[in-house]
């Protein structure tokens, strides 16, 4: 341990604070995991004297507007990530549990797991059965769940061919503009595509669209690795997927190293350590921030007890007189909980929760070990230093790219639509002063077309009208949106005419608001 602070302290750590920054970084945004609100996280962040810090809360991304705001107006810069959950393949995760339970009888047939010499004397059953019905099955002429209620008593020997339905934490971060539209497109279609859980999962496939301006590292424990090294002792596994995912996302993946002193963490970071040497692959430190302060634990394992139902109890080993305590004692030791060491670290604190983790290091590759770990904490700086100015939302206006006919723009073919529609109105109500109509129909255009809003209220109309066309219910309109006479003209409003019902434009858009209003 002497030796271990001397290497690591070479050369002055005073006024390094600023030196490290926070990649892997959950705030209150993680929901029940989260003990870290963003206003007292920013705070600290800025009291350490840090240039910038990432947000990655767990298969989340809302937090992300404050985060950037909280951050900018002190003069941080914000590195805007989420860590989400690896599956093997998300077309099998996404299937019902009955089906992923027959992929697995599938895969273990196909590997030979039950063959002719095989006997199932659970039920009398022999290999010829099986294999009639489980080609029945694949011609549906068995069901998937008449099969596995037959064949349930097989689940011991296909188990190890079951699929893996884990998910392994994987964390990304935004490296440019491209790199947040693709980082919101992976969320999006893993939400939509394969949600387990209610966690959205994301494999290869999906990684390999979207890819571009992405940084992505290994995350933490929980990552695919890190269970081929502590669950499967697997590591040509382990070494695959690294090196897979270094060739989707080149010199922006990372393997990720954190100070924890736990047996498995200290596997997983000399097993990196090799990687790193033998494929060139860079290396972060982080501390997997979830709350904002050491004293914080507590409050933070309370939290945890309430998003996992389960109960918080102290000193209850010593209580003798109730039978049941003991029972619950038994029960909360084995309840999810953290160690004290998931707050906001300075790079001193870094080294100095090192130093606990190096005490554990075979002595014979510590200064190699310390060399890695004190490179990988000054990594963290250089990956900030990659990160663009991203600028949340779109930069064009909205449904610019609406297809009109040919010699109009959208202004011209929203005013044609507009007034086409407004003189047909005024043919059918004779009693309607034709001038007033006309007046108010030019001052609302004379508001939206200037303001790029003439694609998003053309885009609104063929939504309707597609509606309409398919059998499809519309309403009359929303709120005052039944004040535009061009949205009443051209049929996105339904029987209210605005200046009949004497209904202000004002309340829907007037010429100083910049956000488009909402139209249905």
């Amino acid at each position: 341990m002497e030796s271990t602070g001397n290497s690591c302290n070479n050369g002055s750590t005073q006024n390094q604070d600023n030196n490290f920054v926070h990649l892997h970084f959950h705030t209150s945004y993680s929901f029940l995991d989260g003990y870290n609100p963003i206003k007292k996280a920013v705070k600290r962040i800025k009291e350490l004297g840090m240039s910038a810090c990432a947000i990655t809360d767990h298969n989340h991304m809302g937090g992300i507007p404050e985060w950037k705001e909280a951050c900018e107006d002190n003069g941080i810069k914000p590195l805007l990530g989420v860590e989400m959950y690896y599956t093997e393949d998300m077309n099998i995760a996404s299937k019902s549990l009955d089906e992923r339970k027959f992929y697995a009888y599938t895969k273990a047939f196909e590997e030979d797991a039950i063959n002719e010499s095989l006997e199932l004397t659970c039920k009398g059953f022999k290999y010829i059965d099986f294999m009639s019905d489980l080609s029945k099955t694949l011609e549906e002429s068995i069901s998937i769940k008449d099969f596995l209620s037959k064949y349930k008593c097989l689940s011991d020997i296909v188990a190890e061919y079951a699929y893996d339905m884990r998910q392994y934490h994987i964390l990304f971060i935004a490296r440019n503009q491209v790199g947040w539209r693709n980082l919101v497109k992976i969320q999006s279609e893993a939400a939509r595509l394969c949600t387990y859980n209610g966690r959205f999962l994301c494999d290869m496939n999906l990684l390999r669209k979207y890819s571009e301006g992405v940084i992505c590292t290994t995350a933490c424990i929980g990552s695919r690795p890190a269970h081929y090294i502590n669950d499967d002792d697997d590591e040509e596994k382990a070494e695959k997927y690294i090196t897979d995912m270094r060739d989707i996302f080149g010199e922006n993946f990372y393997l990720e190293i954190q100070p924890l002193n736990i047996d498995k963490q200290i596997d997983v970071n000399l097993f990196y350590m090799k990687m790193a040497k033998k494929h060139g692959i860079k290396c972060i430190a982080t501390n997997d921030v979830h709350y904002t302060l050491k004293e914080d634990h507590d409050d933070h394992d309370t939290m945890l007890c309430i998003g996992t139902g389960q109960y918080k109890t102290k000193n209850i080993a010593y209580d003798i007189w109730s039978r049941a305590k003991t029972k619950t004692k038994e029960f909360d030791y084995k309840r999810m909980r953290y160690s004290n060491d998931f707050w906001i670290k300075s790079f001193d604190e870094m080294l100095e929760t090192f130093e606990e983790q190096a005490a554990n290091i075979p002595s014979e590759i510590l200064d190699q070990y310390t060399k890695f770990y004190l490179n990988a904490l000054k990594e963290t700086n250089r990956v900030s230093d990659k990160v663009e100015d991203i600028t949340l939302g779109s930069q064009t206006p909205l449904f610019s790219k609406v297809k009109v006919p040919n010699g109009y723009t959208p202004e011209t073919y929203l005013s044609h639509l507009a007034y086409k529609g407004m003189y047909k109105y005024l043919s059918e109500h004779t009693e309607c002063d034709i001038k007033t109509y006309e007046k108010r129909l030019q001052d609302e255009l004379d508001i939206i077309n200037p303001k790029g809003f003439a694609p998003y209220m053309l885009a609104v109309w063929e939504y309707v009208n597609w509606s309409e066309s398919n059998s499809c219910p519309v309403g009359p309109g929303r709120g005052s949106a039944a004040g535009s006479l061009v949205l009443f003209s051209i049929g996105v409003t339904k029987n209210i005419d605005p200046i009949k019902y004497e209904l202000l434009f004002s309340r829907f858009l007037t010429a100083d608001r910049v956000a488009p209003p909402d139209c249905k």
